[in-house]
């Protein structure tokens, strides 16, 4: 299964594995939710009272949030022109159209829009999911791929999650302008250092360092590397798409800060 929504670095292929490291309390807190994955996870595992999903960019966690309440949108065709229209207001388009998750390219090539259109086009020949969903896996079987859609699919997902008795609060917010409250579990996936980024006017790693230092709620962060302060508690093994014909495996860690290493140990339970 899928979690979240189609987005660039994405925890999904390691989710499952991540979120059995968080202990149960009263409160989480996903502060740079992206595509929501860790979010969709923790919600369908439950065991928490309320849950704190943001990020800065408010697209995805809007569309998140509608899909949640079972407002999934209609699987319409998107062109390249409609999507340079359309991606900075519409989070279908940016989410589905989107090359690699990135949510500012147009996923098809110019010699194959045409084609994909017409295969779009085939599948959807009416509104009901469960029809067009067999059909996709038909046009599978002769190796015809529509993206968007399998992407649409997640939209779906995301609407049949079995939300928990809790309450559930969405913000657009830096992560340091959020008020952590007592008895909480925070997870960070912040802009990894000395890489590509994806926040437009570049991130301070070091401040927010110090707001993770200061924290006296445990707080997790996924990261590669992080200053020898922090600990890593655990390596996850991923294989990385480095074009459409070369993957490689890729170590992502998991840290908090060495001061909160015996307030982890107390705590640490399984979800499971």
């Amino acid at each position: 299964m899928k979690y979240g929504l189609n987005y660039q670095g994405s925890k999904n292929p390691i989710v499952a594995e991540l979120c059995a490291l968080f202990p149960t309390k009263t409160n989480f807190y996903d502060l740079f939710a992206g595509g929501c994955a860790v979010s969709h996870r923790m919600l369908e595992i439950g065991g928490f009272q309320r849950y704190f999903i943001s990020d800065v960019n408010a697209l995805p966690i809007t569309l998140f949030a509608d899909c949640l309440c079972g407002d999934v949108p209609e699987p319409k065709w998107v062109s390249r022109e409609d999507f340079e229209a359309l991606r900075y207001d519409n989070g279908y388009v940016a989410c589905c159209y989107s090359f690699g998750g990135d949510w500012s390219s147009y996923l098809y090539a110019k010699d194959r829009e045409e084609e994909q259109r017409q295969l779009h086009e085939n599948i959807i020949k009416d509104a009901d999911y469960h029809t067009w969903h067999l059909r996709r896996i038909a046009a599978l079987a002769m190796d015809k791929r529509a993206v968007e859609l399998e992407r649409m699919e997640q939209l779906v997902a995301i609407s049949k999650i079995k939300r928990p008795r809790c309450n559930i609060f969405f913000g657009n917010k830096s992560y340091d302008e959020e008020k952590v409250l007592p008895d909480s579990v925070i997870y960070c996936d912040p802009p990894y250092k000395d890489t590509k980024g994806y926040v437009a006017k570049g991130f301070d790693h070091d401040k927010f360092y110090d707001w993770c230092r200061a924290q006296d709620e445990l707080v997790f962060i996924s990261e590669y590397a992080m200053p020898s302060d922090f600990v890593c508690i655990h390596e996850f093994t991923r294989l990385e798409a480095k074009s459409a014909y070369k993957s490689s495996n890729v170590i992502e860690r998991l840290f908090i800060p060495r001061h909160q290493l015996d307030l982890y140990h107390e705590h640490k339970t399984t979800l499971f």
